[in-house]
């Protein structure tokens, strides 16, 4: 090691005999370095960045000319454009700019070539496959993956006349005949089929129900006390009565009244038209072996009620 070697700028060299230390200035040798910190005080730094020591002789701080900290660089952007690209630096010694970024020496920067082979490279792979690599990839990974659990001792006509001949027995399995169907009832069979009488929900139930209204008819000899089961009532009165049913209907609600006058005389037949029930008449007469049509409708709370008369001969006699 050198006796007395030039000092790196900034770099402290510390006496550990005498605790005093110098700092190198990257130019002198040790020996001609002043010391820092003389008697105890310490070197400072200034605003500006700069070394302080401290002068026994004049008790004052002596500005330096070597800095403390390391100078401030600004980078910005000078030029970029589609083909130039210039940085620009400044510190304190002064400003420099960058070469162009994007060429050699500030050459202009053309990537034609550059796209031009990548085409070409685009249209070889699409002329070996056909205009559409993506799926040329596709149709080699299936391969691929196909041929990775064939072994060495097949070929690839064996493993194809053997794919042929399974098709072939699924085919020949397949009935083409009711006869040919393992059951004795000749139908097809679901395995997995459970049945259960609760195919419907709720309410498919009560459409199908509500439905039935329509098929079944009631029959009935008086018009008191009549179900509301069915749209379609048939009465056959020998005297009238008190029309009212046995409960009350759900709202929208409607049944259609057929009535045969059986009694030998003419039928005055009340009508109900106070409280719950909207009738125009309070009675309708119906002839001798003639025929009453009353029409019912639950709605709002009320009966809707809507009759008329026929004559034996089938005439509507208003």
């Amino acid at each position: 090691m050198l006796a007395n070697p030039v000092i790196c700028e900034r770099e402290m060299v510390l006496e550990t005999d005498t605790g005093r230390y110098k700092i190198g200035d990257g130019v002198k040798n040790y020996a001609d370095l002043a010391y820092h910190g003389i008697d105890g005080k310490p070197s400072q730094i200034t605003e500006d960045g700069f070394w302080e020591i401290y002068d026994p002789a004049t008790d004052v701080y002596v500005k330096t000319s070597h800095k403390a900290v390391p100078e401030d660089v600004q980078v910005s952007v000078k030029t970029n454009n589609a083909t130039t690209y210039i940085l620009t630096f400044v510190y304190a010694a002064g400003t420099f700019d960058t070469p162009n970024l994007k060429g050699q020496d500030g050459a202009t920067y053309d990537d034609t070539a550059v796209r031009n082979a990548l085409t070409t490279l685009q249209n070889q792979i699409n002329g070996l496959v056909s205009g559409n690599a993506s799926v040329a990839i596709e149709s080699f990974n299936e391969i691929i993956a196909f041929l990775a659990n064939v072994e060495d001792t097949e070929t690839l006509s064996g493993i194809i006349a053997g794919l042929n001949q399974s098709i072939a027995n699924v085919q020949a399995a397949i009935p083409t005949k009711t006869s040919e169907l393992q059951n004795d009832d000749h139908t097809v069979k679901d395995a997995d089929y459970v049945h259960t009488d609760n195919n419907y929900s709720n309410e498919e139930k009560a459409k199908a129900t509500e439905s039935l209204r329509f098929k079944d008819i009631t029959v009935a000899t008086t018009l008191t006390g009549l179900s509301i089961a069915n749209y379609s009532i048939k009465v056959t009165l020998s005297a009238a009565s008190a029309l009212s049913f046995a409960s009350t209907p759900a709202e929208g609600w409607e049944c259609m009244i057929n009535i045969y006058n059986s009694s030998g005389l003419d039928l005055n037949q009340p009508l109900p038209n106070a409280s719950d029930w909207l009738c125009e008449d309070t009675s309708m007469t119906i002839p001798l072996n003639g025929y009453g049509e009353i029409s019912v409708r639950y709605s709002f709370g009320h009966y809707w009620v809507i009759t008329k008369v026929y004559e034996p001969s089938g005439q509507h006699s208003g």
